[in-house]
């Protein structure tokens, strides 16, 4: 029941308590945790595949799009992150200057 509502987590702490407790028929409790590991093998592996298949599709997407940036264009964009960046470095310590003189007054 749990295992089809997705709770896997769930139907695996059944079956790892009804091991420990001795539940009988004992075999039986064995053979359909064993199957049950199986079927959570093929789950998760079906889940990795799903991923990749979707991580690749994002890939192509971001290759396409990386493309049409031409190298003038990169250099650009990365002249204006570091103009960027020195102009919030710059208001980080006029910032802490002007912290500094308000405590000493």
């Amino acid at each position: 029941v749990a295992e089809t509502r997705g709770d896997y987590a769930f139907a695996e702490k059944v079956f790892t308590k009804a091991i420990q407790k001795e539940a009988a028929p004992m075999k039986l409790v064995q053979q359909r945790h064993k199957q049950f590991q199986r079927r959570m093998n093929r789950h998760w592996l079906c889940e990795k595949q799903r991923e990749g298949s979707e991580n690749e599709e994002i890939e192509e997407y971001g290759r396409s799009t990386l493309g049409g940036l031409t190298d003038k264009r990169a250099r650009r964009n990365e002249r204006r992150q570091e103009r960027n960046h020195g102009s919030r470095n710059q208001a980080t310590f006029n910032d802490r200057k002007h912290r500094s003189s308000l405590k000493n007054d």
